[in-house]
Formats: structure tokens, sequence, C-alpha cells
């Protein structure tokens, strides 16, 4: 369990038991002053019987909603209002083990959002990391393209080379054949004459 838990877990105990302890101060103070109260006039009964009435149907509201909700729709305050309310000093069926197994449940319920909270912290930090990891493995890959280009690129300047120099050998073999087939022209031409020289001469 990571430490963070562990301290929140105690904390939140700790709270708890202080809330129960306060209500149950707060429980005895405020019934001994509706006692009282209750003796001087009938009158002021009537804000605590609808203060009363308040609290039984926010109790049955909470307890409807306990009910029909999911555990992971539940919002873990509810148990804490709820546990106020059961242990409220003018709840005339006041309940504590109901409201400290609500403090409990809120307990609980807080503990595991932290839970929750750190696991989906844990789970963002594994998401970048991948994505990172991801950057890399591409860059990684960019720069093998980016080698393999620069090393085709070396290629075909070689090979425009070789053809430039194939070409140039070509252009010289040319005007080599057009110097040797005028020679040979020539060579042609005074063959021609000196046969007809000899001819001319045999007559």
């Amino acid at each position: 369990m990571p430490l963070i838990s562990i301290v929140l877990r105690h904390r939140l105990r700790e709270i708890t038991q202080v809330i129960i302890l306060l209500v149950i101060l707060s429980g005895c103070v405020a019934r001994h002053h509706a006692e009282n109260a209750h003796t001087e006039t009938r009158s002021d009964n009537l804000p605590v019987i609808l203060e009363v009435r308040t609290l039984a149907e926010q109790i049955a509201e909470y307890e409807l909603q306990l009910e029909t909700e999911s555990e992971e729709e539940t919002d873990p305050t509810i148990y804490l209002e709820l546990g106020l309310l059961y242990a409220h000093p003018l709840n005339p069926e006041i309940d504590f083990t109901r409201a400290e197994s609500c403090f409990r449940m809120y307990e609980l319920g807080h503990q595991g959002k932290q839970e929750k909270y750190i696991q989906y912290i844990g789970k963002q930090v594994r998401k970048l990391k991948a994505q990172k990891d991801q950057i890399v493995s591409q860059s990684e890959t960019i720069d093998e393209k980016d080698a393999n280009i620069k090393q085709l690129n070396r290629r075909i300047e070689n090979l425009l080379a070789e053809e430039r120099q194939r070409q140039q050998e070509i252009t010289a073999l040319n005007a080599e054949i057009c110097r040797l087939k005028k020679n040979i022209d020539r060579l042609i031409y005074l063959d021609i004459r000196l046969e007809k020289e000899r001819r001319g001469l045999g007559n």
C-alpha cells in the first residue's frame, strides 16, 4: 500500500473519531437545552417539530439515494451528512451505531477516492511514458529514414556523375568517328584521283 494512502487512512480515522465525539457531546448539550425549552412555552416546540420533520425527510432522502445509486456514483460526502443526521441531537430516533457506520463508509469512500486518484495519476504517468517512448521510437525511425535517404541521394549523385562521364566519352568518341570518317572520305577522294591519273597516263 502506498505511503500516502496509509497516512490518509490514519488521518481520516482520527477525524472520524473526533466527529463522533463532537456529535455525542453536542447531542448531550443540545438535548439538555431542548428539554429545558420544552418546559417554558409550547410555542417553542413548533420550530423543533419542523426541524425534526426536516431531519426525517433528509434522512429518508439520503437513504433512498444510497439505495438507488451504485457505489461508483455515490459521493462519500453523503455518508458523512447522513451520519451527522443520525447523531443529530434533535433526532428523536438518534442512532450512534448507524452514525458511526456512516462515518466508516465515508472514511472508506474518501480513502477509495484518494486511491483512485493516485491510480489515475499513475495511469497518466504510464500513458505519458508510453507516448514518450513512441516519440523516441518514431524519432529513431525518422533518423534511419533520413540516413537511408541521404545514402540513396549519394548513390544517385554518383550515378549521375558516372552518366555525365559516359556522355562525355560518347561525345569524344563521336567526334573521333567524324574525324576518321572525314579522313577516310579524303583518302577515297585521293585514291580516285590517282586512279584517274594512272588511266590518263596509260592512254
